[in-house]
């Protein structure tokens, strides 16, 4: 079993009215084929940041500032709201407390096939 997906580096800032606020620094992980990943954490500790980060789905104050997503040999660093599917065959979730805009933002970047309304 190989690597499907590798985050090297992850570091993400957000911008607030207060100045740019770290929110993630340096997160390395890898997820080989079959496998699943849960991160878990205290509140505020950036899990919510990291995998939004990794799926290209932060908010518009956000940005993945340095490091790398590798998801099945392709490079998906996300950066400058740069929008691309991971896998349309096998859809990426992702869950967290859902609201109403976050679902349409979800739905926007994957196929319709993958989150049902």
């Amino acid at each position: 079993m190989g690597k499907i997906l590798e985050v090297k580096n992850l570091t993400v800032h957000i911008k607030t009215h207060k100045g740019v606020v770290q929110a993630v620094r340096g997160v390395d992980f890898y997820l080989n084929e079959q496998e699943t990943l849960a991160v878990v954490g205290e509140s505020g500790s950036g899990k919510s940041i990291t995998m939004k980060g990794v799926m290209g789905i932060l908010p518009k104050n956000g940005k993945v500032v340095e490091g790398s997503v590798m998801f099945q040999g392709n490079d998906l660093t996300f950066r400058d709201s740069q929008v691309t599917i991971l896998s349309p065959e096998k859809p990426t979730g992702y869950l967290c407390e859902p609201g109403p805009a976050y679902l349409e933002k979800v739905r926007g970047r994957f196929p319709s096939r993958a989150l049902s309304r």
